[in-house]
């Protein structure tokens, strides 16, 4: 990640003053110090790093263990599952019930394990090695065919025709009861009585391409074990995410869902909540972190209790649409370091009207390592034969809505539990992916919805610009270069600055100075190199 090394200029003197957990990355940067030129082999610089993660989590985890003595709270039997012993027997009878696959064969059209998945411009023909090792990981590439499940496509949403909301469509709140909706926006920073209004298993149009409703995606797919973490969420929002995912998922492929709460305070989602999960028809689960510890570790809280093959992250605000499941599980299929996002749709906080999102931006960031999202550049449609149902490369993701195989979640080292609550995990999970042999893409043809605020309302411990830019400035010391550029304000030396130059440049100024930029941004931008031709096409 060459190119950042600039973004430390930028945090450096924020993190001098700053109380940042720093010596535990002092330690890998100084020993990775000689290695870190960009010629180094990426899958060997993460070895390198990944190994030194490691190390500190064992620390972490034994200093943990010794707290667990003395203290419940990571006791998921206590705190953190739904139901108590009985009903937890009848889901495992449950599942004893469940008839196993009576089909293990693959057909080999359907999955091509000879084929390579790096040179795939898109489709679904590559298969990244024959299930074969690599030679740096343990992990196969592929799955083997008896692992695998088939499966059917879940049935349509009908309309409730009369329910506000219902397709899509904004709620109307009537003027009586205006007051009523800004006192209760306060609570989650979105419309809370028009999502209360909204049925919890409403209807949605179809917002894929046309494209995308001819595709046909292997006949047997991993299961999917879904992760939610929520923290004070409002009931309606967080049970039509629930009942969105269970309503749309092909069942075989649907393992479980767990909903981590984060140190909620409110009593709907205590016992009540448990309660009503137990008469869901997908297995759920309910974990408790018993005190506030954000997103990262509330994650691999609930990654850590997954079934599923692949695990894939929601928010607690989501609504999944039709077909969503099955494109991202498709790409995971053909190669399991492939790690996949949706298109996420806005879901108005005002209105709660579903609004389909542009499938021509991939995600990037800017120079303070601010999630942003940009146009897709001309080379990578054309990468894709100009298909926009193709998957797309992209440089970091959101962060909040995506899938990743469990065995290469936990490879290339989970989340960085130095980071705090919020903010910066979602790049350096990009960073991670892309350093250590993996491909993040986008499935145009799988859309979930989101509900998008102004501003967050939830409380930061230290506020919100401290956690977020610590957690900044540890993805540039962990991820980034480690050198240091200066200006000595004693030294000073003076220069004749002329408005024109007095020289001839072979082929003509301008040819020169875009060639030498080019050059740059080919060895030292790496991936990034395409944010120069969006400039400079």
């Amino acid at each position: 990640m060459s190119m950042a090394c600039f973004v430390l200029a930028i945090l450096r003197p924020w993190m001098e003053n700053t109380d940042v957990e720093s010596e535990p990355i002092a330690k890998y940067i100084e020993f990775l110090a000689p290695n870190r030129k960009c010629t180094t082999a990426p899958v060997r610089r993460c070895s390198v790093l990944l190994f030194f993660i490691y190390m500190e989590k064992l620390l972490k985890q034994a200093e943990t263990r010794s707290k667990e003595k003395h203290s419940n709270l990571w006791n998921v039997e206590k705190e953190g599952t739904l139901v108590p012993n009985a009903a937890r027997q009848s889901q495992q009878q449950r599942r004893a019930a469940a008839p196993e696959d009576d089909d293990p064969i693959v057909d080999a059209e359907e999955i091509d394990t000879n084929s390579n998945n790096f040179g795939d411009p898109g489709g679904y023909g590559g298969g990244g090695g024959g299930g074969g090792r690599d030679a740096d990981s343990s992990m196969p590439r592929t799955y083997r065919p008896q692992e695998l499940k088939k499966w059917r496509q879940a049935p349509t949403v009908a309309e409730n025709y009369g329910r506000p909301g219902e397709m899509g469509k904004p709620v109307k709140i009537p003027a009586n009861q205006q007051e009523l909706m800004k006192e209760k926006f306060k609570e989650n920073q979105f419309n809370l009585l028009a999502s209360d209004m909204i049925w919890l298993n409403r209807s949605l149009a179809d917002v894929r391409h046309h494209d995308c409703k001819k595709k046909h995606y292997p006949a047997k797919l991993p299961t999917t074990s879904i992760v939610i973490v929520f923290h004070n969420e409002a009931w309606s929002t967080l049970l039509r995410t629930i009942w969105s995912v269970i309503n749309r998922s092909p069942r075989p492929l649907l393992k479980e869902i767990i909903l981590v709460d984060d140190a909620s305070e409110r009593e709907h989602l205590g016992r009540q909540l448990e309660e009503y999960v137990r008469t869901l028809p997908v297995p759920t689960f309910v974990l408790r972190t018993g005190k506030r510890s954000g997103l990262i570790r509330a994650r691999l809280l609930g990654a850590k209790h997954v079934k599923g093959q692949v695990i894939t992250f929601l928010d607690a605000h989501c609504e999944c649409t039709e077909g969503w499941l099955e494109p991202l599980l498709a790409r995971i299929v053909l190669d399991r370091k492939t790690v996949v996002c949706p298109i996420i749709d806005v879901i108005s906080d005002e209105t709660f009207e579903y609004v389909t999102a542009s499938d021509q931006t991939w995600g990037g960031f800017n120079w303070k390592l601010n999630f942003r999202w940009y146009r897709v550049p001309a080379r990578e449609m054309q990468r894709r034969n100009h298909d926009r149902t193709a998957p797309l490369r992209t440089p970091t993701m959101a962060g909040g809505l995506f899938s990743i195989d469990r065995d290469y979640f936990y490879e290339i080292g989970s989340y960085d539990e130095g980071m705090d609550i919020w903010g910066g995990e979602n790049l350096e999970m990009s960073f991670r992916i892309w350093q250590c042999g993996g491909i993040l893409e986008i499935s145009p043809c799988s859309h979930v919805g989101h509900v998008f605020r102004d501003k967050s309302p939830y409380t930061f411990p230290g506020g919100v610009a401290n956690i977020v830019l610590k957690n900044a400035a540890r993805v540039a010391e962990v991820w980034m270069c480690g050198g240091t550029l200066e200006i000595a304000p004693c030294s000073r030396v003076g220069h004749v600055f002329r408005k024109s130059t007095p020289y001839s440049f072979p082929g003509g100024t301008s040819q020169i100075v875009n060639k030498n930029n080019a050059r740059l941004a080919e060895v030292w931008l790496d991936g990034w190199s395409e944010f120069y031709y969006n400039i400079n096409p």
